[in-house]
């Protein structure tokens, strides 16, 4: 649909056309370009505020948090799903689209390690196949036989609930029996690659130790697929490995900064390597940890590394 607007001179926005640019956004986020999914979903948010139907902006929002969410900028995704929430309640108190609004809580909830409160969010969700993957992410870590007992009899009526099932299993297993864990990763992983879900090892983190160990014992093209995706960056098309995530506008002086916060060096042992005030530090600390939305250095660090900003 995009291609045949484009080939004619229309943008999809303009003719408010979102079910395509959502489409669109998600694509790209799942694939791994989290960049691009991100822009393309702020600008069908943008565009759909004041000008769409509540359906419409909703699934734009979804979009803008899932790449938020993947991001690791959870408590922005989470902001984003409040006030999806609220324009909706406003225009359709009883609209349907409230239980996907819920899923997409729940999941950055567990993204956040907020498990007490993704359970309660997972509750509240109708029973569906989409309720038992997102409690079997909530439960997994403490009652993995019972996890493992639902996910090996669950049928799976998609490709991608079959790929999330089968690293559901191989989380089960990680502990307990590394062979059966390392069978379902690699047949789970091979169907993400296969269907374009390069971000799915996001989803089952506990995994990415276990993918690097398989994929350093018997290289595997989908298993370093997803874990280069998992550590922030993707292969282009060009297959060149290049960082994703939005881009940020770090001036020199923050860049000169994140540089120093591996050595865990002091603010005034930075300052006198520097040849700046300590004062000059922290404003810089403070901006640096803003637009990495992260609140500790650690958390920087981390960031920064899957950005590509700092080598592993």
């Amino acid at each position: 649909g995009l291609t045949w607007l484009s080939e004619r001179g229309r943008d999809a926005l303009d003719l408010r056309q979102y079910t395509f640019v959502v489409a669109q956004a998600l694509t790209r986020t799942e694939s791994g370009d989290l960049a691009a999914g991100r822009a393309i979903a702020d600008a069908a948010v943008a565009a759909a505020q004041g000008n769409a139907a509540v359906g419409d902006l909703t699934f734009a929002r979804l979009a803008q948090t899932r790449a938020l969410a993947l991001m690791g900028q959870v408590p922005a995704a989470l902001e984003t799903i409040r006030q999806a929430r609220d324009d909706l309640w406003s225009a359709c108190p009883h609209s349907a689209m409230a239980t996907v609004l819920l899923w997409a809580e729940a999941d950055a909830l567990i993204r956040a390690g907020d498990h007490m409160r993704a359970e309660r969010v997972v509750r509240a969700l109708p029973v569906s196949e989409s309720r038992t993957m997102l409690a079997a992410r909530v439960l997994g870590p403490h009652q993995p036989a019972r996890v493992a007992r639902v996910m090996t009899n669950l049928r799976a009526t998609s490709p991608a609930v079959e790929a999330h099932r089968r690293l559901q299993l191989a989380e089960c297993y990680v502990t307990t029996d590394a062979g059966l864990s390392g069978s379902h990763l690699v047949q789970g992983a091979r169907l993400a690659h296969q269907h374009g879900m390069a971000m799915i090892l996001l989803d089952h983190p506990r995994l990415v130790e276990l993918a690097r160990k398989l994929a350093n014992r018997d290289p595997d093209v989908a298993l370093s697929q997803l874990i280069a995706a998992a550590d922030g960056t993707r292969t282009n098309q060009m297959g060149e490995v290049v960082p994703v995530g939005a881009p940020l506008a770090l001036s020199a002086g923050e860049l000169e900064l994140l540089r120093w916060l591996p050595g865990r060096q002091t603010r005034a042992d930075i300052a006198e390597g520097l040849g700046i005030s300590v004062n000059t530090v922290k404003t810089r600390m403070q901006r640096l940890f803003r637009k990495l939305d992260v609140s500790t250095r650690d958390e920087a660090i981390a960031a920064a590394r899957r950005r590509g900003l700092l080598p592993p």
